[in-house]
């Protein structure tokens, strides 16, 4: 089983070159995901889940100057996207 840990919550703005989303039923996927959090496109791909059984969202960012994992939820993203 792989853990991802985060370094930080989400923050509008940041940009995304992937994503790794987990399940309550242990299942996990991951993929190449450009974008930036905020421009809806993450709500759009939550959108096509299954909302009960999504436990997690971890993000890459690359807007910062070191390798970052951004940990959010599917509530909070609808949330700060405006959805």
């Amino acid at each position: 089983m792989n853990t991802v840990l985060a370094d930080r919550k989400a923050l509008l703005g940041d940009r995304i070159s992937g994503v790794v989303i987990t399940f309550t039923d242990g299942f996990t996927w991951s993929g190449e995901f450009n974008a930036t959090y905020g421009d809806r496109k993450l709500t759009a791909l939550l959108a096509t889940c299954d909302q009960a059984k999504v436990s997690a969202v971890y993000l890459q960012v690359t807007s910062d100057p070191t390798p970052t994992t951004a940990l959010t939820y599917p509530h909070i993203t609808f949330l700060d996207e405006g959805r």
